[in-house]
């Protein structure tokens, strides 16, 4: 194992960070929480709070209520994403 090669503080470190990037980069969903925020959700379109709000009055995307908080699927907002797509200008 090259860990055992180079048992510095720094050697150990990079090693660590090797091996997670290696994971997360298998599992890029866990990088990212699946329900977002209001304002989570309009950084993730790009597009404006109120905009997001007025999405999701008129029913055009889904949400996740769960007490007083209003969440929104990433899985959802990648569908509304693909479903608003037009062909090239």
């Amino acid at each position: 194992m090259s860990v055992m090669n180079n048992l510095t503080f720094d050697g150990l470190l990079e090693a660590l960070a090797e091996k997670l990037a290696t994971k997360l980069s298998r599992e890029p969903s866990r990088l990212y929480p699946r329900l977002l925020t209001i304002d989570q959700a309009a950084v993730y379109l790009g597009r404006t709070r109120e905009t997001l709000q007025h999405l999701i009055s008129s029913n055009k995307v889904p949400t996740v209520r769960a007490d007083r908080c209003i969440f929104l699927d990433r899985l959802d907002l990648n569908k509304w994403i693909d479903e608003n797509k037009t062909g090239w200008v």
